[in-house]
């Protein structure tokens, strides 16, 4: 057994054991060691793919493997997964058109692919990858992800169909349909879970459309309707009211919406990876101004869009290193004096004024301040409002893998 082979394996049985940390080095080294083995890149690129803030190193190991072996359909998809953890949807659709050519009668690929397209606003093209899925005798499982995920979705008018099939083989009524429960409690109670499906759907990753909005509110207020008390269906409603603030422009704008959310996503982890640093390398100027300035960048973007829940997220990350700087770092004057001058050329002392006053103040006054808890970092988040935040999705794959990572 070669070097690299014996570091694959380690790292395998970590990854099995659910310690991708321990196996990333060990994967790492497999890569450099046999760079021509498509199996190392993708292994790495499946365990950064579970480690936080390295999507954009998962998409480069897993592009890596493609490059190195396009004939094996996994690396295609380990891609695919990568592109959509990111949620690069747009980008997602050729590592899959991919996978699907080397096995076309992959049903997870297929419906993968007919998921994709409705996402993309293109169901047309999604109908017969969808068809195919069905005429495969999918399960229960995959039945109730196309139902789900097409109910997120508003269930557009090319699909309708699909979705009707979907509903018929799990014997259940069209639950979209207002009123067609009646009065039967069970398909009022499930009518009301479809309800709340959908209003959750609303915050998830990037704004469904205003269709998906419109039935969930018409199927909560049609269960009420029938059973005043219904909790499910209530708290139905009470999530849509959280969502009457974001701009309506972002349910008419898919692209835009798409690439404020692959923006979020690289500002994100920028600032995670800048926080991390920080811990190692306290007081380095140029560091913490990188920090500070991407902080305000993603905070201005999640303001403009009413992702407000996300900027206090992003913000808070920020604040939580600086009170972590204050709380282990002992600069002396002068390493205070060049922070202080980095941050008013940058023109950050202003957003962050309780920060940059404690980088000025008499060293017994900052550990006076420390002491009792004033002018701590999080104070200087900057205004805090009150929207809410686009949030993940369901993963929408069937039982053997997880990709469209949403």
């Amino acid at each position: 057994m070669t070097e690299a082979e014996a570091s694959y394996d380690t790292a395998s049985d970590l990854c099995s054991a659910g310690r991708h940390a321990d196996a990333e080095p060990h994967a790492r080294r497999a890569a450099a060691l046999a760079p021509d083995v498509a199996d190392h890149h993708r292994l790495l690129a499946e365990i950064l793919l579970e480690l936080d803030g390295r999507g954009g190193e998962a998409v480069s190991a897993a592009r890596r493997a493609v490059e190195t072996d396009p004939a094996d359909h996994w690396n295609h998809y380990t891609l695919y997964r990568a592109l959509s953890a990111r949620l690069d949807w747009a980008a997602c659709e050729e590592p899959l058109l991919a996978a699907v050519a080397l096995v076309p009668d992959d049903p997870d690929y297929r419906l993968f692919l007919g998921l994709l397209r409705v996402r993309l606003g293109r169901s047309p093209e999604a109908v017969p990858d969808l068809q195919a899925v069905l005429d495969g005798q999918p399960g229960p499982g995959v039945l109730r992800t196309l139902i789900e995920y097409l109910e997120s979705c508003g269930i557009p008018g090319p699909v309708r169909t699909t979705y009707e099939r979907c509903a018929v083989r799990l014997g259940r009524p069209d639950l979209s349909v207002p009123g067609a429960a009646g009065t039967d409690r069970t398909l009022l109670r499930e009518q009301a879970e479809v309800a709340l499906r959908l209003s959750t759907a609303l915050g998830q990753d990037e704004p469904t459309t205003l269709a998906a909005r419109e039935r969930a509110r018409a199927l909560a207020e049609a269960v009420l309707a029938v059973d005043r008390r219904n909790k499910t269906a209530k708290a139905a409603l009470k999530r849509l009211a959280t969502f009457e603030d974001i701009p309506l422009s972002l349910y008419a704008a898919p692209d835009t919406a798409r690439e404020h959310g692959r923006t979020l996503t690289d500002l994100g982890e920028r600032i995670s990876a800048l926080a991390a640093r920080l811990e190692t390398e306290p007081g380095d100027p140029d560091l913490v101004v990188r920090l500070l300035r991407t902080t305000l960048d993603a905070r201005d973007l999640c303001t403009s869009i009413g992702m407000t829940e996300t900027r206090e997220q992003l913000t808070a990350l920020a604040a939580s290193a600086l009170t972590t700087l204050r709380e282990h770092w002992r600069p002396e004057p002068e390493e205070r004096r060049q922070l202080a001058d980095a941050l008013d050329a940058a023109g950050l002392a202003r957003e962050y004024p309780a920060f940059h006053h404690w980088l000025l103040a008499p060293a017994g006054e900052t550990r006076h301040a420390d002491a009792a808890g004033h002018g701590r970092a999080d104070g200087d988040t900057p205004a805090h409002r009150t929207t809410r935040a686009h949030a993940s999705p369901a993963d929408p794959d069937g039982p053997r893998r997880t990709g469209m990572a949403s």
